[in-house]
């Protein structure tokens, strides 16, 4: 009995390093920004603390623009690390704070953008509810200079959302293993024209150690103006650009934290990088405070 428990120990290790391998292979060889901040529909206990790694890489060879389907030949290789820290406490409430930098094609690797969000939930199912619901609000600072980047995704120097998250988990032997939820969030920057984004999510727990996630996110803005020259741009706050993406990641749970790898697949857009494909390595740590 002992012996077999060595023997999965010693996989999960082996499992994480060749995820380490694949991750600075990926990262330095072909390198998307999985969404930062938390969206689910429910809170971690009181007390609890996460804290973030990611490194996403992306890369794309065209921009569209206009109604029509058409593009411009631009190529970008985006490499994207950003920090997530998360606080739950009593009373159901949750903050989270995040630092993002980015290097691209057209700008070298420096501070793109600062975040800070609080949740709160309202209607919980592990209680009893019909389901989950998570209100949530959050301002996000942009570094001026980036603004002038195709790459950057972001409206004006200060962008402010709220949101809220609405889902679902089946759960057995007192933990959960499958969980459905949505995100609809309507934003507006301190210029130019307001936002929306929706999110979809499906993650399923398989033999206790692995985790496999399926998300689609969207991306809208009710600018009325279409992306005309890539050099001289000056940020989406007046685009109106649209984007579709899906992806997949699978992760490894174990008490050090858990590990990610993911891949997204731009299916949709305009106004906004397309032939846009992304690959990315999330680590989370839990601690009590």
């Amino acid at each position: 009995m002992q012996s077999s428990l060595e023997c999965r120990k010693m996989a999960r290790r082996t499992i994480i390093i060749v995820f380490f391998a694949l991750f600075f292979s990926v990262t330095f060889l072909l390198p998307f920004r999985v969404l930062s901040l938390e969206t689910q529909s429910w809170l971690y206990a009181p007390g609890r603390c996460r804290a973030d790694l990611n490194w996403n890489t992306t890369l794309f060879s065209r921009v569209g623009y206009g109604k029509e389907d058409n593009t411009l030949f631009y190529r970008s290789f985006n490499v994207d690390f950003f920090t997530n820290l998360l606080f739950s406490f009593l009373f159901e409430w949750e903050v989270e704070g995040e630092i993002e930098f980015l290097r691209t094609t057209a700008f070298p690797f420096d501070f793109q953008s600062v975040a800070f969000q609080a949740r709160k939930q309202v209607c919980d199912d592990v209680i009893g509810d019909i389901v989950s619901v998570v209100l949530n609000g959050n301002m996000r600072f942009v570094n001026r200079s980036r603004l002038q980047d195709i790459v950057t995704p972001y409206h004006g120097l200060w962008n402010g959302e709220v949101g809220c998250s609405l889902g679902r988990e089946v759960s057995m032997n007192e933990d959960w293993w499958l969980r459905v939820f949505g995100y609809f969030g309507f934003g507006q920057a301190d210029r130019g024209y307001p936002w929306i984004k929706s999110d979809f999510h499906i993650r399923a727990k398989m033999f206790f150690y692995y985790e496999l996630r399926f998300f689609v996110f969207s991306y809208f803005g009710f600018g009325h103006a279409d992306i005309i020259d890539i050099k001289q741009f000056h940020g989406y706050r007046d685009i109106q650009h649209q984007n579709v993406d899906v992806g997949l990641s699978f992760g490894i749970v174990d008490v050090w934290g858990e590990l990610y790898v993911t891949y997204m697949h731009r299916v949709f857009s305009r106004n906004y990088p397309t032939d846009y494909n992304g690959w990315g390595m999330r680590y989370e740590c839990f601690f009590l405070f």
